[in-house]
């Protein structure tokens, strides 16, 4: 079973794609980040991964399906989705928020995924606090806790499709997250990520998709192949070096 785009375009408006001839596949068991300059479509790539949008040309299948024709619930039983920041209008509680991943599924009611989904994002303590009250950090734990809720329970073939997860957390709770990330895809879950920094996605990833800023794929596969650099540095404009096991911005 597979996640995958196939020669996929897509424009918010006729004559300006955002994405141009796209072919890329979140596989199970593997952390793949999804990497380009601004504006190269990698959110917009996430969002035609999850069905929230179709492609204006090509295809996203799962195991052969169309993605955005899947009923809600059969998409919501395979993949879930982490927000930057979850967009919770109401003053809903951290355990209600959490619990808002099982909505849809039999045995919801069921208190046992909600509570370790908190515990492994680590938000335990948070759980009576309103969300709205929460720092930006604070919240994409609970999207973490949320997503962990949602994928929790036997079934092969689940996928945490996730937007930016690390952008506002500190050192330690980055790596508890890392380590989510790699535990999940352990468990054979497709973890695909869209992430700002090339050196947090040499860190996490075991392969990149590298996104031009023409939103044209730059490089696919393992991340040490993708992330050289001399093809970051066509794709960014920007020079790169290798310092060990990472790549970072080469300094003035």
């Amino acid at each position: 079973m597979t996640l995958r785009a196939e020669s996929v375009s897509f424009a918010y408006r006729p004559g300006m794609p955002v994405l141009r001839d796209v072919t890329c596949e979140i596989e199970p068991g593997r952390v793949t980040a999804i990497l380009g300059p601004n504006g190269s479509g990698k959110t917009t790539l996430l969002r035609l991964l999850l069905g929230f949008r179709r492609p204006s040309t090509g295809h996203v299948r799962l195991n052969g399906l169309e993605v955005a024709s899947m009923a809600p619930g059969r998409r919501a039983s395979r993949m879930a989705y982490m927000a930057q920041r979850p967009a919770i209008a109401f003053a809903f509680s951290v355990r209600e928020v959490v619990a808002l991943g099982r909505h849809g599924f039999a045995g919801r009611r069921d208190a046992g995924p909600v509570e370790r989904g908190m515990e492994r994002a680590g938000v335990s303590s948070l759980a009576d606090a309103p969300i709205g009250e929460l720092s930006v950090g604070q919240q994409q734990l609970v999207g973490m806790a949320r997503a962990l809720a949602q994928l929790d329970g036997p079934g092969e073939g689940k996928w945490l499709l996730a937007d930016e997860p690390l952008s506002a957390l500190d050192p330690a709770h980055t790596r508890r997250c890392q380590g989510i990330f790699r535990a999940l895809a352990r468990d054979g879950v497709g973890v695909g990520i869209v992430i700002h920094d090339v050196t947090t996605a040499v860190r996490t990833s075991d392969r990149t998709i590298l996104l031009t800023g023409e939103g044209s794929v730059g490089g696919a596969g393992a991340t040490r192949e993708v992330c050289e650099p001399s093809l970051l540095a066509e794709v960014y404009a920007a020079p790169f070096v290798r310092s060990g096991e990472d790549v970072l911005p080469a300094t003035a």
